[in-house]
């Protein structure tokens, strides 16, 4: 429980490590899912966004209630967010047992048997079940998982396919499917469970529950049986995601409930209702319902608030306490297939009801217990029970309502429903009663019917003799059947025989001379019957006018009716032979008809009677009209020149074929370019014109049009022609290429100015070249035959349309020769090295045409120098370059004719820059190791050396040199080298041993391409061995001898850790 102040956005999500199982279909935590929000007893409806419960502007002034249905063992902690300030829940749930099942017996004892939070699982399916198969016997905090296994009884009496029973509370029953039991699903005073996952069909009663409060279901499906989802006494359960379809008597009913949330419900096809409510109280209203579909797919809607609903279209209307509504122009349709579903009106009342039409349903409208209410433009036909039922209805007024082919009865009043007043209504062909007064704990008493129509077998019932009343006091206005007096009721039967269209009326008042007994007890003390008054009717906007001839296959025909009680208007069509082609008859207003798909080129007769309802009749007069929808047909024949075509000549001839049965003329036009030349008309038959003495030098355009008797055209498409006794004029013949001289096989453009306005082509030397209005292109010479070298001559021809020419000349000349090109005297050789910044080119070349020579110099990334020179130049110095670079150069020579040669690129490098040694390195091993040369030992091994040695042009050759200073040794003297990884040059030994002390030092001299070098010294000094005497005999190296006296011993001396030289030993008679 939690307590809040004031209003404000209530967010509730899992947080800190809270453990559950994810429901991939929307991301949020399923445990989260079955949580419910009270405040106090009031169960509140929320959103989910974001993974969170959300309510907006919560506001509560009581103990607010959470309560979490734990599916999930682990942590579970919520974050309550209200408007900001965030307080935490934490608990912990823990995993029970999990045991399996195979029958009802087994599962039913697993359930008594488990502890709570335990699992019992379905691990196969049962079927043929007689009598009751899994009873909780108050079992409490249980998992009961089918997993996907279904359940299915045999339908062979009362029994249950699950019972949740008294103190079968806090379980959770999911992914189950139960047929073919009396109960599939049954609580009873069953409380805070959990039903997800699972369907439960054919069975009587799909769910039922009987004070069961607080539970919660979710993603369930119950079809095919003959009660839904039957909830009575049970509050505060939540319903979520539920489909309840093709139930016999009702897909959902709640009775003396409230508080209960039903939303994204799919109720469908149910025989009577989809929904239905009851309650003992208002307070029975207080359900909430969101995002219901009803039959065919058309919206539900329950109200228990004052409302405003207006303008739509549902499948069922619910007020339930909604005093004081207003409901306008809206339309109930149930199922397409079934007569189902109402608009009911449950414990409402002072509601406004107007322009609504609940027709093709169960009941119309259905009252309980709901008072003052008003009807004003009511439809109520069709319906499977009554058009209007009133049970327990008080104090309701309809006026103008039509409550007519109801299969039981137009009205029905049931029980208490008293003092209710019918007035101005159409009630007819209702299959039993079109009033019906039924007594039941309770009699229909006081209701005041007058001034209405009903015409039924049976226009009145009531199954005990009880007192309403069927007229007012005569007033003086225009009644139902339009006489002059309201009071009473105008009682007809559908074989004419009815009381008010049989009664005499000798002071012609509209009210018959006696009245009415309609059963003893109840009387029409004023009934109504017809002022005899003829009907007007005659011919409105849009009906032909006699005699008319029209080109459709259809007559539309509208006509004007007056008459108060205009029963029957009745549309008459003749053939010419007078036969009854169409008798169309209609009863509902409707004063217009269009008759389609007639024949073409007929006779037609119509005309239009309307009967009242005292069978008073009046007809228009007979009208003829031609149908004459065959077009006539036109197309051009032979002789007629075709479209766009051009002749030098001064006349036209036109020509067609046309046909129509009833033709009235034939037109032929003719315009030129600026307005009509000349238009011919002839009678029926002509079908030829020669314009003559025409302008020679224009273009025309014609056409032809024929025409029937009523105005039906048809025409041929027009054609344009032109007259041109002109010939072309030719302004020039030229090319791009200036100087006349080209290659044969190079792209070059010719263009052709001419001065005619209708072109037709130009030729170049027999070649057809691009068509357009002035200028002409042809891009390839040898096309024009001008292949061999020399001068070649080009004829231009020019023609136009109308078959007119000239001719003009051209000349160019054919080089199909190319230049040469090579490199001379004092060019360096390729790939060459100078210690300089210039570089010197120089060619010969020869072309008789030529245009330019271009020498061209690059560098490793770009082109340092283009230069062009004109004929006979032949020679470059490139200087102040870069000295320290490698270049790139070559020369093209071009002729007139775009003939090009070119020399070889040639590679040279500049470099002034000598080269570097960056490291020298020894190994005293098979060089898998390098080492500082100056770390060198007495006796170790030199088996490599090497250099690190860079420069930009390259290195040419290294020299390596081994000294020992004291000897003046060279051990090593040698250029011989490998080249290993980048720029290190390596040099093999093949084996040195330091057997040598002192100075030592190597010397490496690194050369470049063009001879520059450097040279390396490593100095270094190996240490002289040190001398070491020893003692070989004595052995001992203490002996005692005497005075002067003489010993022989023998000593030696060792030379440890390098060289020895000079060795000399002084014998110390200490």
């Amino acid at each position: 429980m939690f307590n809040t102040t004031g209003v404000g956005n209530l967010t509730i999500k899992a947080s800190n490590g809270t453990t559950g199982s994810n429901v991939s279909e929307n991301s949020t935590l399923y445990d989260l899912r079955f949580l419910e929000i009270r405040c106090n007893q009031t169960v509140l409806d929320y959103e989910w966004i974001n993974d969170s419960l959300f309510v907006e502007d919560y506001n509560c002034d009581e103990t607010g209630y959470e309560t979490s249905k734990v599916l999930t063992p682990g942590k579970h902690t919520l974050e309550f967010n209200f408007g900001g300030n965030i307080e935490y829940a934490n608990n912990w749930a823990k995993a029970g047992n999990i045991y399996n099942c195979s029958s009802c017996s087994d599962c039913a004892g697993a359930i008594v048997n488990a502890s709570p939070g335990d699992i019992v699982r379905l691990n196969q399916s049962i079927s043929g079940i007689s009598g009751n198969c899994i009873d909780f016997n108050s079992s409490d905090n249980v998992t009961f998982d089918c997993q996907n296994y279904y359940i299915e009884g045999d339908k062979s009496g009362i029994d249950t396919g699950l019972l949740l029973d008294s103190g079968s509370d806090n379980n959770t029953i999911m992914n189950c499917s139960i047929s073919k039991f009396f109960y599939n699903l049954d609580f009873s005073s069953a409380d805070n469970n959990i039903i997800k996952n699972s369907s439960f069909s054919n069975s009587t009663y799909s769910i039922r529950m009987s004070n069961s409060h607080s539970n919660v279901f979710s993603n369930i499906t119950a079809n095919d049986g003959v009660y839904g989802l039957s909830a009575s006494n049970s509050d505060y359960n939540r319903f979520t995601d539920i489909t309840l379809n093709n139930h016999v008597v009702y897909g959902i009913s709640l009775t003396y409930s409230t508080g209960n949330i039903l939303k994204n419900i799919t109720v469908q096809e149910n025989t009577r209702y989809d929904i239905t409510v009851g309650s003992n109280s208002k307070t029975d209203c207080n359900n909430n319902f969101t995002d219901i579909t009803g039959s065919g797919n058309r919206p539900i809607e329950v109200y228990n608030y004052s409302a405003t609903i207006q303008d739509k279209i549902l499948s069922s209307l619910i007020l339930c306490d909604a005093d004081g509504s207003t409901v306008d122009n809206v339309t109930i349709i149930g199922s397409d297939s079934k007569q189902n579903n109402e608009l009911f009106i449950h414990r409402t009342d002072n509601a406004v009801f107007s322009n609504i039409n609940s027709s093709g349903n169960y009941y119309g409208f259905r009252f309980s217990r709901s008072n003052s209410n008003t009807f004003t433009n009511i439809t109520a036909n069709s319906n499977s029970q009554s058009g209007v039922y009133f049970d327990y209805g008080v104090n309701n007024t309809f006026i103008n309502l039509t409550a007519n082919l109801n299969s039981l009865y137009g009205i029905n009043f049931y029980a208490e429903s008293d003092n209710n007043t019918i007035n101005s209504s159409y009630i007819e062909n209702n299959s039993v009663y079109g009033l019906y007064f039924q007594a039941f704990t309770g009699n229909p008493e006081y209701n005041l019917i007058f001034n209405n129509y009903l015409n039924n077998t049976v226009n009145y019932y009531n199954n005990t003799e009880l007192t309403n009343y069927f007229n007012t006091t005569k007033i003086t206005g225009t009644s139902i059947i339009g006489g002059p007096n309201i009071g009473g009721n105008y009682w007809a039967e559908p074989d004419g025989t009815g009381f008010s269209e049989t009664c005499n009326d000798t002071n012609e008042d509209g009210i018959c001379d006696t009245s009415y007994s309609l059963d003893g007890s109840n009387y029409d003390y004023l009934p109504l019957t017809y002022f005899q008054v003829v009907p007007s009717i005659s011919y409105a906007g849009g009906t032909e006018a006699n005699n008319t001839d029209i080109k459709v296959n259809w007559i539309y025909i509208n006509v004007s009716v007056i008459d108060t009680n205009k029963n029957e208007t009745r549309f008459y069509l003749y053939n010419s032979l007078l036969e009854l082609v169409n008798n169309t008859n209609y009863t509902d207003g409707t004063t217009f008809i269009n008759f389609t798909g007639l024949g073409s080129n007929m006779v037609y007769y119509y005309n239009v009677s309307v009967v009242d309802k005292a069978n008073n009749i009046n007809s228009t007069e007979a009208r003829i009209i031609t149908m004459d929808s065959t077009f006539p047909s036109i197309e051009f024949a032979g002789g007629t020149e075709a479209n766009d075509s051009y002749f030098n000549r001064d006349w036209i001839y036109v020509n067609v074929t046309a046909a129509d049965a009833n033709e009235a003329n034939i037109s032929f036009s003719l315009d030129n370019s600026t307005s009509l030349v000349n238009k011919t008309t002839f009678g029926p038959n002509n079908r030829s014109i020669n314009f003559t003495g025409l302008n020679d030098n224009e273009y025309y355009l014609y056409n032809v049009t024929i025409r029937d008797d009523i105005n039906q055209l048809a025409a041929t498409e027009i054609r344009r022609i032109t007259l041109d006794s002109t010939g072309p004029g030719i302004l020039e013949l030229r090319s791009n290429d200036t100087d006349n001289i080209s290659r044969n096989d190079v792209l070059i453009n010719f263009t052709v100015n001419a001065s005619d306005l209708y072109l037709a082509n130009v030729t170049l030397n027999g070649s057809l070249m691009t068509q357009g209005n002035l200028s002409f292109n042809l891009t390839n010479a040898s096309e024009l035959g001008c292949v061999d070298e020399g001068l070649c001559q080009l004829a231009a021809i020019v023609t136009d349309k109308a078959g007119n020419t000239n001719t003009t000349y051209y000349n160019i000349t054919i080089d199909i020769t190319g230049p040469s090109v090579s490199y001379a005297n004092g060019t360096e050789d390729n790939n060459t090295y100078f210690n300089r910044d210039w570089i010197y080119v120089n060619v010969t070349a020869s072309d008789t045409n030529e245009v330019n020579i271009t020498f061209y110099l690059y560098n490793n990334t770009d082109n340092v120098n283009t230069t062009a020179f004109g004929p006979n130049n032949r020679s470059i110095n490139f200087t102040s370059l870069d000295s320290n670079s490698v270049y790139y150069y070559n020369v093209t020579i071009e002729d007139k004719a775009n003939n090009r040669n070119s020399t070889v690129t040639r590679i040279i490098t500049l470099d002034t820059t000598a080269p570097v040694i960056n490291s020298v390195e020894c190994s005293n091993d098979t060089a898998a190791s390098w080492i500082d040369c100056t770390t060198l030992l007495y006796g170790q091994n030199l088996t490599h050396i090497r250099a690190n040695c860079t420069d930009s042009s390259g290195i040419n050759n290294l020299t390596y040199t081994l000294r020992n200073n004291p000897d003046d040794n060279v051990t090593i003297n040698s250029s011989s080298y490998n080249y290993s990884t980048t720029d290190w040059f390596v040099y093999n030994t093949s084996g040195h041993v330091f057997a040598d002390s002192g100075a030592w030092n190597i010397t490496i001299s690194c050369y470049d391409n063009v001879s520059l070098s450097t040279t390396s010294l490593t100095n270094w000094t190996i240490a002289w061995g040190a001398l070491q005497p020893f003692l070989t005999y004595p052995f001992n190296e203490s002996i005692e001898v005497g005075r002067d006296t003489l010993f022989n011993f023998t000593a030696g001396i060792r030379c440890l850790g390098g060289e020895c030289v000079n060795i000399s030993a002084i014998l110390d008679p200490e």
